[in-house]
């Protein structure tokens, strides 16, 4: 990282501070009371896709007049954010040993523990909306899912509150619902009130589960990793990719850098507990097809292969962080390209280009962005160690 970028890092991390990471979000008007009771009534498709256009008008206002649309749309702080940011202070709080960040942590770690939902095993976090899921299942606000909780876990991990970040693993065992299995492999689901077979929650909970297991030797959570690795392993194209749904349930075939990111993130923090190199061949055989098909040679990372879509910062920041797990250099590059291409004239930085976005939503792009920027900081300067941030 240049020396000039890792002063980003603290003028993003005041500004979130400022703002209470709180972060608007259109897609929260699809599944509130009005939204859903609009997509429901009879007789159209018109009124079907209604919410999605309100939401899409919301997003212009927002872009424009946030705080119009903070009235409409209350902005809300989402656990995941919470979870980086509280990963990022306690980072930064180990590399520069002053008092702020060391607060800060203090803070947002009670918060997560205050905001916690406890009706499950152990402690687990979801989003702050009701969330209408894609095949109709409706998941009150802070149903907890199993892409959110992992980031608030990883933060108790950090400060070494292994009773609260270790619980995690009771609540993938016992309250996820097993919609596959087999003598080898298994799937679970997103959360407890779905049957979905999506690939990355497999890579998600088969970290927390290794992570686990290496805090405390019980051999169930191992046992469970091993299956969930192995049915993902199982679901990778010969070309290294990964759809979103598996197999055993395409509801829709899609590959995006976003989800291969969180995969192979997944996979490779479960390889430095297993040391199974299956799993690490599997990430080199994805982060090739990356550079192939979702980074292009000017560093842009595409949403799709085929790109139709406008380039997004959170995109770039998990692809920043997966190639900084795997102690690639393209990192660098890629590192400094996004923080001048995005960076806006406030501290923070644009949610996406082509056209360009300012939208302050936290949780689609800038507080990935400060981790990718923080955790390149801290491998590069070997503040701490890869299995010390993730172990």
């Amino acid at each position: 990282m240049k020396p000039i970028y890792s002063s980003k890092i603290s003028s993003v991390s005041e500004w979130l501070s400022a703002v209470e990471l709180k972060s608007g979000d259109p897609f929260a008007f699809q599944c509130s009371d009005i939204g859903i009771k609009l997509a429901m009534i009879p007789g159209t498709k018109f009124c079907a896709k209604l919410p999605i256009a309100i939401s899409s008008i919301l997003s212009r206002i927002d872009r424009k007049y946030p705080q119009l649309s903070n009235r409409i749309i209350p902005h809300a702080i989402a656990a995941q954010s919470a979870g980086i940011y509280s990963q990022v202070c306690t980072m930064m709080y180990t590399y520069t040993q002053e008092q702020e960040w060391f607060n800060r942590m203090l803070e947002w770690l009670e918060w997560l523990k205050n905001n916690a939902n406890r009706e499950y095993h152990g402690y687990t976090w979801g989003i702050p909306f009701k969330w209408l899921m894609g095949t109709g299942v409706l998941a009150p606000a802070n149903t907890p899912m199993s892409t959110v909780s992992p980031y608030c876990s990883d933060a108790f991990y950090l400060i070494k509150n292994y009773s609260v970040a270790t619980s995690l693993a009771e609540f993938i065992i016992n309250d996820l619902k097993v919609t596959y299995e087999d003598e080898n492999k298994m799937c679970i689901s997103y959360s407890p009130l779905d049957n979905f077979q999506i690939t990355n929650v497999q890579a998600y909970c088969a970290a927390q589960l290794y992570r686990a297991y290496a805090h405390t030797g019980v051999e169930k959570y191992k046992e469970v990793a091993e299956k969930l690795i192995n049915f993902v392993l199982s679901e990778q194209h010969k070309d290294g990719f990964w759809y979103y749904w598996s197999s055993q349930q395409p509801v829709l075939s899609s590959i995006d850098s976003l989800h291969q990111c969180y995969i192979m993130q997944g996979l490779y923090r479960s390889y430095l507990v297993s040391g199974d190199e299956r799993i690490k061949n599997a990430v080199l055989q994805c982060i090739n097809y990356c550079k192939n098909k979702l980074i292009t040679n000017e560093l842009y990372v595409k949403k799709f292969p085929v790109q139709k879509h406008q380039y997004e910062l959170i995109d770039a920041a998990e692809m920043i962080s997966t190639l900084n797990i795997l102690g690639d250099s393209l990192a660098d590059d890629l590192l400094d390209i996004t923080i001048e291409r995005f960076s806006t004239s406030n501290p923070s930085f644009a949610s996406c280009l082509n056209p360009r976005n300012d939208i302050p939503y936290i949780r689609w792009g800038q507080i990935q962005m400060l981790f990718a920027m923080t955790q390149h900081l801290i491998l590069s300067t070997k503040t701490m160690s890869l299995k010390e941030i993730y172990i």
